[in-house]
């Protein structure tokens, strides 16, 4: 406590010290971790036009490389068995000079070819797709990772083909990226979203297409772009050599 003496002034000889109240540092929060992303998987020959299976690899042992699409640079290489099975962990950072805006825009485009309106949650950041590519001593091709099933007919709704198609993408900073529209494409309406929640690092996007499973029958066709684990079958799918 403050008390007087006799002269009139003020004196701290009763001042008892307070609770001391911590000063911020100043230091900025410490930056995400990048994630990491963990990818396996069966290489095989796409089955040929009237078949149900696909063939077997038969390339033998070889190489796996995952390369960004716009840039072609390879990232991160991993062994391939000779029976095709591969485990590839991408936790490399790519450097923002590779990276660019609205790279998601681009699976939408041979379906829209006026463009993917997308919205950002966070405008600044920029990201790239990216592709794996085998490599053997007899075959050189870039892979798909893709999926189709056929769903049976009911009573209120037709038979319906789903096809599943995986992605992988780099962020250099947490994004989510949303988007819906409509697009004529061969005379028919489709209707095109995403909702995508990325991190910084390395993400997996799976890409689903849903119409009729047969030519000319009535029902709805759509596109849309979300988060998803990457498919087990890694198909040939453009000979580079």
């Amino acid at each position: 406590m403050l008390t007087a003496c006799s002269g009139g002034g003020i004196t701290d000889t009763a001042l008892k010290p307070g609770p001391v109240t911590p000063v911020p540092s100043g230091e900025p929060p410490a930056e995400p971790k990048l994630a990491s992303l963990s990818i396996s998987g069966s290489v095989v020959i796409p089955r040929a036009p009237n078949t149900s299976k696909d063939t077997p690899w038969n390339g033998g042992a070889g190489q796996i490389t995952a390369i960004l699409a716009v840039t072609k640079t390879e990232v991160l290489s991993t062994a391939l068995s000779a029976t095709g099975a591969f485990a590839l962990n991408l936790n490399e950072t790519v450097d923002d000079s590779k990276l660019g805006a609205d790279s998601l825009a681009l699976l939408f485009k041979s379906y829209c070819p006026a463009g993917f309106k997308l919205t950002a949650s966070n405008p600044g950041a920029r990201d790239a797709l990216a592709y794996l590519e085998v490599k053997s001593a007899s075959i050189n091709e870039q892979l798909l990772n893709a999926n189709s099933v056929i769903t049976l007919a009911t009573a209120s709704a037709p038979a319906l083909q789903v096809l599943k198609v995986g992605f992988i993408t780099y962020s250099n900073a947490a994004n989510t990226i949303t988007g819906n529209q409509s697009c004529l494409f061969e005379n028919k309406t489709i209707a095109e979203s995403a909702d995508v929640s990325l991190v910084k690092g390395w993400n997996s996007l799976v890409l689903t297409f849903t119409g009729p499973a047969l030519s000319g029958a009535s029902g709805e066709n759509t596109i849309t772009l979300s988060n998803g684990a990457s498919l087990d079958r890694w198909a040939t799918y453009v000979r580079l050599n």
